[in-house]
């Protein structure tokens, strides 16, 4: 584990979309993806980052990413 650093915003855009659509075809809702994005042994607050990503996205925060982007 560790931070990503990219030599370009290009490039760290492709690996958030890779990471993205791993978890798409995990099936993972939106707060385990935040949970591994964003853990709390980096003294983030994962449920708070999911529940505010959930409200301004209009979407429960255990939906499947699946789910959410077909319904786009």
């Amino acid at each position: 584990k560790g931070f990503g650093k990219f030599s370009t915003a290009e490039l760290g855009f492709q690996s958030c979309e890779k990471t993205l659509r791993f978890y798409i075809s995990r099936g993972r809702t939106l707060q385990q993806a935040i949970n591994y994005i964003s853990p709390k042994e980096d003294n983030n607050n994962p449920v708070q980052h999911a529940n505010n990503i959930a409200k301004f996205a209009g979407i429960d925060k255990n939906i499947t990413l699946k789910k959410f982007i077909t319904n786009l």
